[in-house]
C-alpha cells in the first residue's frame, strides 16, 4: 500500500512541477499570449503523433494480440460500455458544445499512458505492462479517432474532425505492427524521445491555461470534483465488481480496474486550446483528478489484493 502510494505520488509530483513551471512562465510574462496555442499544436502534430505510431507499431502485433486475447476482449467490452456511459454523462455535465466534448472525453478516456504505464510497471513488472497495453488498445483506438474528433468538434463527430495527425500515426503504426515491419533503432529512438515530451509539455500547457484566470478558480468548480469522483471511484468500481461477479480472471480484473482508475486524459486541454476554444474545464478536471488519483489508485490496489 505504501509503495504504490509513493509511486503514484511521485508521478503526480513530477507532473505538477511542470504545471507550476507553465503557470509561472505565463504569469511572469516570459511566454507570450499565444504560447498555449503554439505548444498545443506542437504536442498535437509532433509528440502525440509519435506516441500513437510507436505504441501501435510495438504492441499491435499478431503474436501479442493472440497471446493476450483475454485482455484485449475485456478491454474492448469495457471501452464499448463506457463509451456510451461517458457520452451520456458528458451531455449532463456540459452546458456548451466544447465543455460537453471535454467531459465526454474525460469520462471515457483515462490517462493510461503517463500515469498507467509507470504505475503498472512499478507494481507488477514488464509482463504486466504488456498485458496492460493490450487491454488498453481499444481505448487507444478510441482516443485517436472519436476522442480527437469530439475534442476538435466540441461534441460533433464528422469526417472532417477525424482527419488528424494522430489518427494517421495510429493507422501507420497498426500497419507496421500487423505486417511486422521493424522500426530501425534510430527512428525508434527519435519516436521515443518525441513521445516522452508529451506529458511535460501537456502539463506546462495546463499551467499556462490556469494562469489565464485566478488560480483559485481552477479548483473551485463543484462539477469538476463530481466528475472526478465518477472517473476515479465509480467507474473503476463498476469494472471491478462486474469482473468479480462474472468470475473473470483475477489478473484481467486487476489490469482492467486499474486502467479505468487512472485520472482524466490530458488531451482535454491540448485540443480545445489548439483550436482556440476554452480549455479551462479540461485543465480543472485534469489537475483535480491527478491530485486525488494519488489517494484513490492505492486504495483500489489494496482492495484488489484481497479479492
Amino acid at each position: 500500500m505504501g509503495e504504490i502510494f509513493l509511486l503514484a505520488l511521485s508521478q503526480i509530483i513530477v507532473l505538477f512541477v511542470f504545471i507550476i513551471i507553465g503557470y509561472l512562465l505565463r504569469k511572469l510574462n516570459i511566454l507570450p499570449d499565444n504560447a498555449a496555442m503554439v505548444i498545443s499544436k506542437l504536442i498535437m502534430w509532433v509528440f502525440l503523433t509519435a506516441m500513437a505510431f510507436k505504441t501501435f507499431a510495438v504492441n499491435f502485433t499478431i503474436q501479442n494480440l493472440r497471446e493476450n486475447m483475454g485482455y484485449l476482449t475485456a478491454g474492448l467490452v469495457c471501452t464499448i460500455v463506457f463509451f456510451f456511459i461517458g457520452n451520456y454523462l458528458g451531455e449532463k455535465f456540459g452546458k456548451v458544445p466544447v465543455t460537453k466534448g471535454i467531459y465526454k472525453y474525460s469520462f471515457v478516456i483515462p490517462n493510461t499512458g503517463y500515469m498507467g504505464y509507470p504505475i503498472i510497471t512499478g507494481l507488477f513488472g514488464e509482463e504486466a505492462l504488456c498485458h496492460f497495453m493490450v487491454f488498453t488498445i481499444p481505448l487507444l483506438i478510441l482516443t485517436y479517432s472519436w476522442g480527437v474528433a469530439v475534442l476538435n468538434g466540441g461534441g460533433k463527430v464528422s469526417v472532417k474532425s477525424m482527419k488528424n495527425p494522430m489518427l494517421i500515426g495510429m493507422f501507420a503504426g497498426i500497419v507496421f505492427g500487423l505486417i511486422g515491419i521493424p522500426v530501425p533503432e534510430l527512428p525508434m529512438n527519435i519516436l521515443t524521445t518525441a513521445a516522452n515530451c508529451m506529458a511535460p509539455c501537456a502539463m506546462i500547457l495546463a499551467g499556462i491555461v490556469v494562469a489565464k484566470k485566478p488560480l483559485k478558480k481552477a479548483f473551485s468548480h463543484p462539477r469538476a470534483y463530481f466528475a472526478t469522483l465518477i472517473r476515479l471511484i465509480a467507474i473503476p468500481a463498476v469494472v471491478m465488481i462486474a469482473f468479480k461477479l462474472l468470475n473473470v480472471d483475477h489478473d484481467i480484473m486487476t489490469i482492467g480496474t486499474l486502467a479505468f482508475a487512472m485520472p482524466m486524459g490530458m488531451n482535454s486541454i491540448i485540443y480545445p486550446e489548439a483550436n482556440g476554444q476554452d480549455s479551462s474545464a479540461g485543465a480543472s478536471t485534469v489537475m483535480i483528478s491527478h491530485v486525488l488519483g494519488g489517494i484513490t489508485i492505492p486504495l483500489f490496489v489494496a482492495v484488489l489484493s484481497v479479492l
